[in-house]
């Protein structure tokens, strides 16, 4: 067993959904792009009340991609600014649930470049990972975004884990996610945990299932397991 862990479901989680930013990773890759513009003030004050109270908006999303117009070199440092500060114990936790057989999939508003690349660091292949995919020039210069993803509005996760679940007819699924635009993923999941560790939301934990506040990862584990199954690590 690893720290102790005994899992406490009674059945057998299928599937993991992970959001990334403040999840996967301690930023939010929003913000680490505002630092490259001079309205790095202004768009954390909109990625803390999307992520702490409102939820997420394309409208709100354009806005902060407009402040910001990150160049595409920008997206290659995010993703390796988002492995530099990942979450204490992530690949152990990854590793563990994908040798029990788990589905583990990377749901994010965040930009497809970055967070695609990111996942694949940490064993997470590309064809698991939904993002919302930026558009440059010829020149690396930053024209716009997929204003057609679900995932730039407040239903998209959850719309993307109904379809998932169908195709593969998962039977047990659980998410993972730190703000406000991942909550109504909870009525498309059998357990919906919140994770403060990095930003604790008050409104979140009283929305969530379980809501852990630990900086490993190792914690969600008891969560997402079986007694038989923390018993076999």
């Amino acid at each position: 067993m690893i720290k102790n862990i005994i899992g406490v479901r009674e059945s057998k989680i299928d599937a993991v959904f992970f959001d990334c930013d403040g999840t996967l990773s301690k930023i939010e890759g929003i913000d680490y792009l505002a630092s490259f513009s001079t309205n790095m003030q202004e768009v954390a004050s909109l990625t803390a009340l999307s992520m702490g109270s409102v939820g997420l908006s394309c409208d709100m999303y354009q806005q902060r991609l407009e402040l910001i117009r990150p160049a595409r070199t920008h997206l290659l440092q995010l993703a390796e600014a988002y492995y530099a500060a990942m979450t204490q114990d992530l690949l152990a936790t990854i590793s563990i649930l994908q040798s029990l057989g788990k589905e583990i999939y990377v749901i994010s508003a965040g930009n497809a470049p970055a967070v695609t690349l990111f996942a694949e660091k940490i064993g997470i292949p590309a064809s698991k990972v939904m993002a919302v995919e930026l558009f440059f020039d010829d020149d690396g210069n930053y024209v716009g975004f997929d204003e057609d993803s679900p995932l730039v509005t407040q239903n998209g996760k959850s719309m993307m884990i109904r379809q998932l679940r169908s195709k593969y007819e998962y039977k047990q699924v659980a998410f993972i996610g730190d703000g406000m635009n991942d909550v109504p993923a909870r009525d498309e999941v059998d357990q919906f945990i919140g994770y403060g560790a990095h930003f604790y939301r008050k409104k979140v934990k009283e929305l969530s299932d379980s809501y852990v506040v630990d900086k490993s990862m190792f914690a969600v584990l008891s969560l997402l397991l079986t007694r038989d199954e923390s018993l076999s690590l």
